[in-house]
Formats: structure tokens, C-alpha cells, sequence
């Protein structure tokens, strides 16, 4: 089934966004001090180019070209995390705090997607849907770690 142009540019603007989740996390792992955020973020990572590769298989099936960037957004969210880091340290709260805007970037992104005038055949409504649901349980993940380190330092 051919895609429509403004149905590929919606799944192109989540590509790009996950490819920034991608190295927002990338970023973060490096940063993290500790052995469990390490993890966490790798994995978040992970699963943004498990996303990623899904919409793009989307977009080629439909016959459109992927998007291989990222958002000048995130660019300047990872040079925020980057600044955030070397000013305060790899403070834990600092590192989450910063996790926490960017799945708040994410689900906005999700949200516009999926209200989008472009027409969304079922099968493709039905993974924005899947994925949004998977990227809050993440952002509940991370914003539970937040208050956690919070409430250490508080």
C-alpha cells in the first residue's frame, strides 16, 4: 500500500525524534555514574532504535524514503543534557531531570503524530498507539527514579 506524503513525513518526524532518544540516552549512559542508570539508558536506547527501524520498514514498504537524522530539537536538547552535566557533575538528578524532558518531548510527539490530519491506516495507528503506550512506561521509569534521587538529595 502506497503512503501518502504527509503520513510519511508524520512517521519520518518520529524516526528522527527516536534517532534523538537514541543518542540522548547514548549521551546519558556515558554520563550516568551508576551501574543502574547505565542500564536503564542503554536499554531505553535500544528500544528507540527497535522504534526507529520499525517506522522505517513503514515508510520503505509504503514507498516512501526514511528518515536517517535527527531533529534540530534534539541537537539542542543533547547539547542541554551536555551543559547540564558538565555544570553540575554527573548528578543524578541532573542526568534524570533532563531524561525526563526529553520522554516529555517524545510522548508530545507521539500525541501530534497520532492527531495528525494524514491519513493512518489501522495497522500503522495501531503501532504509533503501541509505541506511545511502551515510551510512557518509560517515562513513568524515569520520572520514578527522578523523585527517587530527589527525595536522596532533597
Amino acid at each position: 500500500m502506497q503512503l501518502e506524503q504527509p503520513l510519511v513525513d508524520v512517521l519520518n518526524s518520529l524516526i528522527r525524534i527516536n534517532h534523538d532518544r537514541v543518542e540522548g540516552y547514548e549521551k546519558a549512559a556515558t554520563a550516568a555514574g551508576d551501574a543502574d542508570l547505565k542500564e536503564l539508558f542503554n536499554r531505553f536506547a535500544l528500544s528507540s532504535r527497535k522504534y526507529a527501524n520499525e517506522l522505517t520498514t513503514k515508510v520503505i514498504r509504503g514507498g516512501g524514503n526514511p528518515s536517517t537524522g535527527t531533529t534540530l530539537l534534539g541537537k539542542i536538547y543533547r547539547l542541554w543534557i551536555g551543559a547540564k552535566v558538565a555544570f553540575e557533575g554527573n548528578d543524578r538528578d541532573a542526568v534524570l531531570s533532563a531524561c525526563e524532558y526529553g520522554e516529555d518531548t517524545i510522548q508530545q510527539a507521539y500525541g501530534e503524530a497520532l492527531l495528525s490530519e494524514a491519513e493512518i491506516p489501522g495497522d500503522i495507528h495501531a503501532l504509533l498507539n503501541e509505541q506511545k503506550n511502551q515510551l510512557q512506561t518509560a517515562h513513568d521509569a524515569i520520572k520514578s527514579y527522578r523523585e527517587a534521587a530527589a527525595l536522596v538529595h532533597g
